[in-house]
């Protein structure tokens, strides 16, 4: 009787055991379908410089105090999987009007199928977004990307139509891992029209070992008319709170449109960008992100001011040239030889759970400008974000950030994840 007593009580824990460690592995599994993306609304008011020369281009003689802008956009992402193969898609809608303009957009930012045969091989052939490099606010390694908003540098971006294979092999030695990438893209007016200028078909490889804590990636780039590209990046921890990066890009025969004399002269030489910056969580648990690029042949302070003054002139001839100038390259963000980065970033600010805080530094050193922003993300709701964004920029006459056309704003953000 004891015995059996014994034997019931032994199989009933076992069996409340088992039922403590059983797990539904269909949750595990991942599922052949997914279906996500989110939508925004964005109301944004700008203070107008009257001053500024970016002011007097977009309004001439009509410049308003302020400006209201108001944006929407919807991101739906999608994602089948079968066999050894995947087929992902991203398409992106958008809204905007201001003052200035209306506009609207639709857009197939990926669109892509991928097979991996083995473990250790990826083919990808369509529209896809890939992400070189390991600089936060810029990317001057992204030989086959389009360039980040260093305003926004987390945005979602429009990928290229390519044809891409990927190899990875983990090792017991000093490398703990390496891995390779080959990427062909064509070129046309109806196909990835502004990768290049004059191209047919983009080749491109990517080189990347992992040896003991330090990334270090190669990259390569060759156009139909033998223009080359090089670069190198690396990522490495210096403690467990202290990591250090790098890129570095050297890029052969790059047009750069110059105004001299009055005339716009597109000059051909080659390239280098530099970027070095850190990454350091202190003991309050802010997040510090330190950058600088360097672009030694970017536009000068002289160079700059010239198209400046000409943004300013009361001349009807001089605004038009003015215009044509920022459109070939003049009014492009970052176009200085020199610019740096700081972001402070804090989780549970003020310790309200789900508010985070940042604040962050463009800052120009040749001309002294700088633009400052101060951000609070709070999540509310679950799949629910409320964004609020101000921005304060100062300068000098004909300085990088004196001569914006707005030199203070708020935006307010909500964003719905589905």
């Amino acid at each position: 009787m004891r015995f059996s007593l014994a034997l019931l009580i032994a199989l009933t824990a076992f069996n409340s055991q088992a039922e403590d460690f059983s797990f539904d592995l269909q949750a595990y599994q991942k599922k052949p379908y997914e279906f996500f993306g989110h939508a925004d609304l964005t109301a944004t008011h700008l203070q107008v410089d009257e001053n500024a020369a970016l002011s007097r281009l977009s309004f001439r003689d009509q410049t308003p105090e302020d400006l209201q802008r108001y944006y929407g956009e919807l991101e739906l992402n999608g994602l089948y999987r079968f066999d050894n193969s995947l087929i992902s898609f991203r398409g992106l809608g958008s809204y905007q009007h201001d003052t200035l303009q209306t506009l609207s957009n639709r857009t197939i930012q990926e669109l892509y199928w991928q097979l991996q045969p083995t473990t250790s091989w990826q083919f990808d052939i369509g529209k896809k977004a890939v992400k070189w490099g390991k600089g936060y606010a810029w990317n001057p390694v992204g030989f086959i990307e389009r360039p980040k908003n260093p305003d926004d540098p987390e945005v979602n971006r429009e990928g290229y139509v390519m044809l891409g294979s990927e190899w990875t092999h983990s090792l017991n030695g000093p490398i703990r891992n390496i891995s390779g990438g080959l990427y062909a893209l064509p070129r046309s007016e109806a196909v990835n029209s502004d990768l290049t200028d004059s191209d047919t078909l983009l080749m491109a490889a990517k080189l990347s070992l992992l040896i003991d804590m330090t990334d270090l990636d190669f990259y390569l780039s060759r156009s139909s008319t033998n223009k080359n590209a090089l670069g190198v990046s690396f990522a490495s921890n210096l403690s467990s709170n202290l990591e250090v990066h790098g890129d570095f890009a050297w890029r052969e025969a790059v047009e750069r449109p110059l105004l001299v004399d009055n005339v716009i002269q597109n000059q051909r030489d080659a390239q280098f960008q530099s970027l070095i910056g850190l990454r350091y969580l202190d003991s309050r648990e802010i997040t510090w992100i330190l950058e600088w690029l360097h672009q030694p042949q970017a536009y000068s302070t002289d160079e700059m001011r010239t198209f400046y003054q000409l943004a300013s002139s009361e001349d009807l001839n001089d605004l038009q040239l003015a215009q044509q100038a920022r459109t070939a390259g003049y009014g492009l963000s970052n176009v200085g030889r020199n610019s740096l980065y700081l972001r402070a970033s804090l989780k549970d600010w003020w310790d309200i759970v789900y508010l985070n805080a940042a604040l962050t530094l463009f800052y120009n050193p040749e001309d002294h400008s700088s633009a400052v922003t101060p951000e609070w993300v709070y999540t509310p709701l679950k799949n629910h974000e409320l964004r609020f964004r101000a921005g304060f920029l100062q300068g000098s006459r004909w300085s990088e950030y004196g001569e914006k056309l707005s030199d203070r704003k708020i935006e307010l953000r909500w964003r719905w994840y589905f």
